[in-house]
């Protein structure tokens, strides 16, 4: 033009879109030109041709030919990607970086999609398309916590049983499977009261959940009768099929008669005189029927009884 303008209005739109106005600030003398940068910036987060539409409109502007232009710009494909936000789990966690076609590198070394992983730690990928080049990053920090397992060994000793927890870290729970109170110690003994087979549960627990490991175990209360100092009268098995096992250590310094009952008290078995010290003596029990009955132990001056389960 042949004046000077200033504050000048100027837009642009996006495809036909509607046209952002801005104002460049400032003269601009008669003859001049000036360059303006928008502060606004255009959306070409779709992929493809985009047409950009620059234009002004000045008033008594004595040549309009120069005040709008129109310039094609290929958009190029940026992976978009989210890990998500930091995630806690059980055991493992399965990372994908979508972008199905795309190349991919993660902070493991993995060049596949998804990554599968079981350690705690941070985990980053970079994706890249493979055909504009353009690439995307992101990173997820991941806590990975261990299910519980339970198992144990025990050591079996007449009437006391002493457990070895051999579990993963957690809390514990034991039942004993004879209705005494549960125990929430690592590693507890337990005596039993009344001779049989017992299932034994232990249950571990932490933020994973629970895992229950059960074992059976037979013959509990093999030995339970003593006389005087250390004298013991060991019985097994118990349950009996068949025969039952009675035998006396070194220490019996009398002679010991058994007598074998019913469980209402009927004498079966009458008084007959235990082995020696050191010896066993087996009972012949395939005349009788599964059930429980009363062994009898005594001596001259003392006397102890054993409940027996005959399967």
């Amino acid at each position: 033009g042949v004046t000077d303008v200033s504050s000048v209005p100027v837009n642009f739109s996006v495809d036909g879109g509607i046209a952002i106005t801005e104002t460049a600030v400032g003269a601009i003398a008669a003859g001049e030109t000036s360059t303006y940068t928008f502060v606004t910036t255009a959306n070409l987060s779709t992929s493809g041709t985009h047409i950009i539409n620059a234009f002004t409109s000045i008033a008594d502007d004595a040549d309009d030919s120069n005040d709008d232009f129109s310039l094609n710009i290929n958009s190029l494909a940026t992976p978009v990607i989210d890990l998500g936000d930091d995630q806690t789990a059980c055991d493992e966690l399965t990372l994908d970086a979508n972008n199905p076609g795309a190349t991919y590198n993660w902070s493991t070394g993995a060049t596949t999609q998804e990554i599968v992983v079981t350690e705690t730690g941070g985990y980053s990928v970079t994706v890249t398309d493979p055909l504009s080049g353009c690439i995307a990053t992101d990173f997820i920090n991941v806590e990975i916590f261990a299910s519980p397992i339970a198992s144990f060994t025990y050591t079996l000793a007449g009437d006391m049983i002493t457990f070895t927890n051999t579990s993963t870290i957690g809390t514990y729970t034991w039942d004993f499977g004879d209705g005494s109170p549960l125990s929430n110690v690592s590693s507890p003994s337990h005596e039993y009261s009344v001779a049989g087979t017992y299932t034994i549960t232990l249950t571990v627990s932490n933020e994973c959940g629970d895992d229950i490991y059960t074992a059976v175990i037979s013959n509990i209360n093999d030995a339970i009768l003593y006389f005087d100092n250390n004298v013991l009268i060991n019985i097994f098995p118990n349950p009996a099929n068949e025969y039952l096992n009675i035998c006396a250590n070194g220490l019996l310094k009398e002679n010991i008669w058994y007598s074998l009952f019913s469980i209402n008290g009927e004498m079966l078995i009458p008084q007959t005189q235990l082995i020696t010290s050191g010896n066993c003596q087996q009972l012949n029990l395939t005349q009788f029927e599964s059930g429980l009955y009363i062994l009898q132990l005594h001596s001259s001056s003392l006397t102890a009884r054993s409940v027996v389960i005959l399967q």
